[in-house]
């Protein structure tokens, strides 16, 4: 190719590469897809027929290893269980493990289960759109490798196509688009016209799918962006007056978050005659909750901690950028990502969503949040199932030093923390969310040191959605063994509505 071609064509030229490298790793994205198989849901079932020689001291250990929860008695030594990690190498392990005399609902050849046997297979209405890009990123360019030289500004005159002459008089950048749109169409035309054809075909897409907007009492919380630490603090929605209304208010990290749930807590306290609210944030410590009970004067009866590193005197990243944002700042942001996800959420129907669709095939996270309660729902989750450990929780000579720097810095803010909350009228009771690491021991030392127990509720089996959050059944197992445990102590009986006699 000329070097006269080079210069005169460098943005269409430019255009075409950026294109076919578009299609080139949107095609390898899909193309690697196929050789994956596609995780089952979380609750597959399959049934483990265990070597004559496994006892029933060993059982437990194995399930632990292999990541079988939920065990349920079959006949002789066959067990039924739900599946934790679904990757192959991972149900590879159970099969071939010399203590797994045999298995069923597990393909033994391909590792996935029966029951959830849908290979990742990209559908042809994202292969065959690609492909068609390809093709005519290929066309394009045969076009200008053998005919630009001949449509130059000087030869535009001369020039008799129809077709041609107007393209040759264009600007090289209005040009360019020509060429990124004559790729891109058909990929994005051809796609749709298949998916509307082929339902079967579909990606399975959440925006193809349809996702509900936030509810009348719920805002946006995260999109990935955090919006929660700028509506409580601006109080947006009504979100503070509800609060304050709140009997019991539970406090900590994003696995608080995960943990007391709405499906979990509501029929627990709709018995006891209490209401709650959760002011728990992803990244949370004790500063931020304690900034909103100043800033809006929220006075709860009881504050449930979660023992999680809460003790920190630390504002955390969105807490801190909450505060240092004015008010119409902060309104603004809150908004802005509002009426943008409510425009994403119906433009991604039909115009495909790349970052989640091509790019990044596990996506983001998104989560909307109740204003009456504070609890969260997940509309776009993102699930890699993990066990939350047994208790007791192993300690080990390593993490020593962790351990007791971690509760030295907790030591120094604890008291205050609970004193002011005693000044305010509310009682601080804590507990430990499941998670077997190390930070169990500064929670228990603090706990100790405050003069405070520290609750732990700890069914067996519990799984994380992702890493040590808690999935949604888990969350109410979890919560179902931890209630009738805080309605027994002093704090909780002393607010407690009086029970009319029994007749």
């Amino acid at each position: 190719m000329s070097r006269h071609l080079l210069t005169r064509w460098r943005w269409p030229l430019l255009a075409l590469a950026a294109l076919a490298v578009f299609e080139a790793v949107a095609y390898v994205a899909v193309a690697t897809a196929v050789a994956a198989p596609v995780a089952a849901p979380v609750d597959a079932v399959v049934k483990i027929r265990w070597a004559d020689a496994v006892s029933d001291e060993q059982r437990p250990r194995l399930e632990r290893e292999l990541g079988l929860v939920e065990p349920t008695f079959d006949s002789g030594t066959t067990w039924s269980y739900r599946l934790v990690d679904l990757r192959v190498a991972s149900v590879r392990a159970i099969v071939t493990h010399p203590a797994v005399a045999d298995t069923d609902k597990i393909d033994r050849l391909r590792y996935v289960p029966l029951d959830f046997d849908q290979p990742d297979v990209a559908p042809p209405a994202a292969i065959l759109p690609i492909r068609m890009g390809l093709l005519a990123c290929l066309a394009l360019s045969v076009f200008v490798a053998s005919g630009a030289s001949r449509v130059s500004a000087r030869g535009a005159a001369r020039a008799r196509a129809v077709a041609v002459k107007p393209f040759a008089t264009m600007s090289r950048p209005v040009q360019s688009l020509v060429f990124f749109a004559l790729g891109f169409v058909p990929l994005l035309l051809a796609g749709n016209r298949l998916d509307a054809q082929h339902p079967e075909w579909r990606d399975g897409s959440i925006y193809q799918r349809g996702l509900p907007l936030p509810a009348s009492n719920e805002f946006l919380s995260q999109d990935p962006e955090m919006l929660d630490n700028d509506v409580y603090y601006q109080g947006l929605y009504g979100t503070a007056s509800a609060a304050q209304r709140a009997d019991v208010i539970f406090a900590g990290n994003s696995r608080a978050v995960y943990a007391f749930r709405r499906e979990a807590l509501k029929p627990h306290f709709d018995r006891a005659g209490l209401t709650y609210y959760s002011l728990a944030f992803s990244g949370g410590a004790d500063a931020f909750p304690l900034e909103l009970m100043r800033r809006h004067d929220i006075r709860p009866k009881i504050l449930v901690v979660s023992m999680h590193g809460f003790f920190a005197n630390d504002l955390m990243r969105f807490g801190d950028a909450a505060i240092k944002r004015d008010a119409f700042t902060a309104w603004n942001y809150v908004w802005e990502r509002q009426w943008s996800w409510q425009v994403r959420s119906h433009l991604h129907r039909f115009v495909p969503h790349w970052p989640t669709e091509v790019v990044d095939r596990k996506g983001t996270q998104v989560i909307y949040r109740r204003i009456d309660d504070g609890t969260s729902r997940w509309v776009m989750p993102i699930v890699e199932p993990k066990p939350l450990g047994d208790f007791p929780v192993p300690r080990h000579p390593g993490e020593d030093a962790s351990i007791e720097q971690w509760t030295a810095l907790q030591l120094k803010h604890a008291k205050p923390f609970i004193d002011e909350m005693a000044s305010r009228g509310t009682q601080v009771v804590l507990v430990y969310v499941p998670w077997t690491d190390w930070a169990y021991f500064p929670a228990e030392a603090v706990a100790a040191a405050v003069g405070k127990p520290l609750i732990v509720a700890w069914p067996d089996g519990l799984i994380g959605a992702i890493g040590s959050h808690m999935d949604e059944k888990s969350a109410t197992r979890y919560v179902d063994a931890l209630m009738p445990m805080l309605l027994e102590t002093p704090e909780f009986k002393a607010i407690l509505p009086a029970r009319p006699a029994a007749q």
